[in-house]
């Protein structure tokens, strides 16, 4: 009596970079000013994940291809704040499987400008000078006045 065994080797599907933290220490940064970014994924296969930051062509990061890195906003913006969407897409490199992409939405802000001082510093400030005009209506007639002639007429002098 003949026993037999077949054994057969089913590869189990590729899975996805899972993300397990994701985090801004900001949401909202002056123009120049820096946002620390930081996240983790995992996967299940051990495959290794490679990172890749994008700020679509505005502001520039420390480090685009690390989970943990920070972004420069741009020096100039459009009016009082303007948004800007930083994307990072985190990849396995296997092609049955797709992408992770994660997403951040910093709104970038004017900021009024400050003066700056060292403790031995004096300031003068100067008022404007202000220019006087005085308006003069002349009537083109004299006022008359009534009454009898020989009279003296208003304003005239004797």
């Amino acid at each position: 009596f003949f026993s037999s065994c077949s054994l057969f080797n089913q590869e189990l599907p590729n899975e996805p970079p899972k993300l397990q933290l994701s985090q801004a220490d900001t949401t909202r940064v002056g123009r120049g000013g820096r946002v620390s970014l930081r996240v983790r994924a995992t996967d299940e296969d051990d495959d290794p994940l490679s990172y890749s930051w994008t700020s679509f062509g505005e502001g520039s990061f420390r480090d685009s291809t690390s989970g943990t890195t920070e972004w420069i906003a741009p020096d100039q913006i459009n009016g009082s704040s303007e948004l800007f969407l930083l994307s990072l897409t985190i990849s396995d490199h296997q092609p049955t499987t797709e992408d992770l992409t994660q997403t951040f939405l910093i709104e970038v802000v004017q900021r009024p400008p400050i003066l700056t001082l060292a403790a031995d510093t004096t300031i003068a400030f100067s008022a404007p000078s202000l220019t006087s005009v005085a308006w003069i209506v002349i009537s083109p007639q004299p006022p008359r006045t009534g009454g009898k002639s020989g009279g003296r007429a208003a304003g005239s002098r004797a």
